[in-house]
This record gives structure tokens, C-alpha cells and sequence, in this order.
């Protein structure tokens, strides 16, 4: 008889964890309390027949799990990459932010803290990981590229991210960034598939049914109790469970866990489709702490509008605290709040067709010091803990959600 396997949680994490593990011929059963799976990278309809991620997403060409896994699936032929560009917001306008030359023209920093930036940066890049990875983000910024870019660039932005916590920032997020964002060319290369992530979630849901399991959506599972040799989960009897969620949320479920919590940020992403073009380009920074939006992420610049029916379809990105009191607030209140700046960042009325609001509790782990197990962790016989909070030094993504989520399956027999 085949081992029985809970997994709960079906993120990225989960659903590739029931992947890996049906593939084994264990008998898995992925829970999920909300609706529709796929966490983070659930879909919306924002279109006739046009359905795009509730917050941004896209990878990088050195994203290799996700890669293999695409390829696996039978849907690699779907993937595209696409050239990056980005602006950062000075002086009430996006000036352009990808290119040597346009960090050479950048206003707020004179010709000496300009050539630090960019030399600073290579030189942070090409540390060894060890080097760095006791140091706090701030400290590493200033110390190799400069002061002045941290006050005009880095600080508002680490800011308008991780709020008070800004200053325990570890230096590896950073980071990893930087490495992660250049391409073999220099350049920064971002792949997305045609039609968006909504077809990757289905087949590789239809890979998991096929293999015997089964997905329960809409299904909170309130408490895990141990059970004859196993555990229970929603009534039934299971020989191993997997918990893909915030240790927060372990510890209330399963009273042995007493996992170290960590604290998130929360997100709202407030989803514009336009008839025009906004920007000239995808990743738009905006630095100016009056603005509530860290970022303005025009989609359609980097993949085109031909598969969004010619309309234009941009987040504005803002992390929070969970105590902060736009997060209760509805929909349409958080649009007239944002809508009070758009004005200021040339976002006109007579542009916007329609609007869509997204809020994530847990969205971006605030780590301030190294996981103690990288990837996974065992938290109780025959049960594991992985999540986007374990992850290091990389930030959360979709290939580390497929990559721990291999490696913890590997193992499990």
C-alpha cells in the first residue's frame, strides 16, 4: 500500500511537491483553503478570455529547476524571454534606469557617486557570497557603492519594501539580486510564458491527478493532530505531511511544530488595464516615499499587447505591514487612494478601462539572518516544513518554490 501524503498549502511549492512526489506513486491529497490554487501566482480574468497573475511574475534565464520543469511538463515551447528595461521616478517623471549611460545621467548623484555605483555594484556582485553574508544590506550598499546612492536610490526603495526593517536587511538579498537580474549578454533577459502562468498551473495539476493524487481546494485545514503512527488532516488518516506555509500559520495548525516564526510583509497589487501605453518601460521605480507604491510593473512592456487585446496591463506594487490600515480596507477605497498619486506619475482617467485589487498576507519574508535549514526542514517524524521563509540566499521566486521542492522530494521515499 502506498504511503499516504498531505500537503498543505498548493503555492508553487506545494503543487510542485505533488508533482514530485505522485511521480513516486505515493498517494498525495494537496489542500488548499482558497479557491483557486496556486498562491502567489493565481491568475485573474482582467479581459475578454484574458486571465494574468494577481502579482507580477516572471524568470530568469538561470532559473534552471523551473526551466527543467517546463521542459518536463511538455510546455517548454510556451516559454518566451524577453530584453528588460527599467526607469526610476526623478523630478515628477521616469527617466530611463537599465544602461550604463543612463545611470551616467541619473541627476541625483554627482559624476564620483555615479562611477561608485556602477563600479561598487560589480564589485558586490562578484564577492563570494561568504563574504558578505554576515553583513546587513545598508552597511554593504554604502560601503561599496557609496553613501549618496543609498540615500537616492537604494534606501527609499529598501524602504518603501521592508519599512522599519530596512536596517536588518541581510546584504545576500541584495545580493542575489544583482546576480540574478544580468543575463550571460549583461543584459537583463526575463522569460514569461505565452498566455501567462495559468496554463503551467493546470498541467501540472493534470500531471498530479494522473499520477493517482488529489487536489482539495477551498479547504482550510484548521488542526493536524498526530494519529497511529501518522497524522490527521481534514478527517483522515495520512502517513506524512507537508506543510508549504508560514511557520505562523504551522504553529497555530499543529501544536507540536514550535517552528521559529519570522515576520512578512504584506502586498497589495492594484491591476490596471489601460487602453494606451503608459511607459516606455517595464520595471518602473519610484523611490519618492510620498508615493505609497514602491513600483509601476507595465507587463505589456515587456511581452507585448497582442495577447491582452491590445490594452495595457500594469501593477502598482505596495508592501505593508499587516497593522497598516489600507490593508482593511475594500477595493474600491484602495483604488481612490492610489488613484490621489496616479496624476503625479501620468497616469490619466480617460486611460484606465478597468481596475483589479490583490492583497497577499504573507508576500515577502523580512529575513534577517540566515535560515537555520536552507530549502526544507523536518519539523516532527515524517513531517517537513518548506516555504518561501527557508529560502536563502535567493529571494522568493517560482524556480526556488520548484527547486527545494525537488530536492525535499528526493529524499522522501
Amino acid at each position: 500500500m502506498n504511503k499516504k501524503v498531505a500537503i498543505i498549502g498548493a503555492g508553487i511549492s506545494g503543487l510542485s511537491l505533488g508533482y514530485y512526489l505522485s511521480k513516486k506513486k505515493l498517494d498525495v491529497t494537496v489542500f488548499e483553503k482558497e479557491k483557486e490554487v496556486g498562491g502567489l501566482l493565481s491568475t485573474i480574468e482582467v479581459d475578454k478570455s484574458i486571465r494574468i497573475e494577481k502579482f507580477y511574475h516572471h524568470v530568469f534565464p538561470s532559473d534552471k529547476e523551473f526551466i527543467e520543469l517546463f521542459d518536463k511538463l511538455g510546455i517548454s515551447e510556451d516559454l518566451r524571454w524577453y530584453k528588460s528595461s527599467n526607469s526610476i521616478f526623478v523630478d515628477n517623471k521616469f527617466l530611463p534606469f537599465s544602461k550604463i549611460s543612463d545611470y551616467l545621467k541619473f541627476p541625483e548623484l554627482n559624476l564620483l557617486s555615479k562611477i561608485r555605483l556602477l563600479v561598487g555594484g560589480y564589485i558586490l556582485s562578484k564577492k563570494k557570497l561568504t563574504s558578505i553574508d554576515k553583513l546587513k544590506a545598508e552597511i554593504a550598499i554604502k560601503k561599496y557603492m557609496g553613501k549618496k546612492s543609498w540615500d537616492k536610490i537604494w534606501g527609499p526603495l529598501f524602504y518603501k519594501k521592508f519599512g522599519e526593517d530596512t536596517k536588518d536587511i541581510l546584504a545576500s538579498w541584495f545580493w542575489w539580486r544583482l546576480n540574478a537580474k544580468l543575463g550571460s549578454s549583461g543584459k537583463e533577459i526575463l522569460g514569461y510564458p505565452k498566455g501567462g502562468f495559468s496554463k503551467f498551473i493546470k498541467v501540472i495539476i493534470k500531471e498530479i491527478l494522473n499520477n493517482g493524487g488529489k487536489i482539495v481546494s477551498n479547504v482550510a485545514i484548521k488542526k493536524v493532530f498526530r494519529n497511529k503512527g501518522g497524522y490527521e488532516v481534514n478527517g483522515d488518516h495520512f502517513d506524512n505531511v507537508f506543510f508549504t506555509i508560514p511557520a505562523t500559520e504551522i504553529n497555530k495548525i499543529y501544536n507540536n511544530a514550535k517552528v521559529e516564526e519570522i515576520k512578512y510583509k504584506a502586498a497589495i497589487n492594484l491591476i490596471l488595464v489601460l487602453k494606451n501605453v503608459q511607459t516606455k518601460w517595464y520595471w518602473n521605480n519610484i523611490p519618492e516615499l510620498d508615493i505609497p507604491f514602491v513600483g509601476v510593473i507595465e507587463h505589456t512592456n515587456l511581452v507585448g499587447r497582442n495577447d491582452y487585446n491590445n490594452k495595457t496591463v500594469l501593477y502598482l506594487t505596495q508592501y505593508i505591514d499587516k497593522k497598516d490600515i489600507t490593508y482593511i480596507n475594500t477595493d474600491d477605497e484602495i483604488f481612490k487612494k492610489y488613484k490621489k498619486y496616479f496624476k503625479e506619475i501620468g497616469i490619466l482617467d480617460s486611460n484606465i478601462v478597468s481596475y483589479f485589487v490583490s492583497v497577499s498576507d504573507y508576500a515577502q519574508p523580512v529575513l534577517i539572518k540566515k535560515p537555520t535549514r536552507v530549502g526544507f526542514q523536518k519539523i516532527d517524524k515524517n513531517m517537513y516544513k518548506i516555504s518561501m521563509e527557508d529560502i536563502y540566499p535567493e529571494d522568493r521566486g517560482i524556480n526556488q518554490a520548484i527547486k527545494y521542492a525537488k530536492q525535499l522530494a528526493d529524499i522522501i521515499s
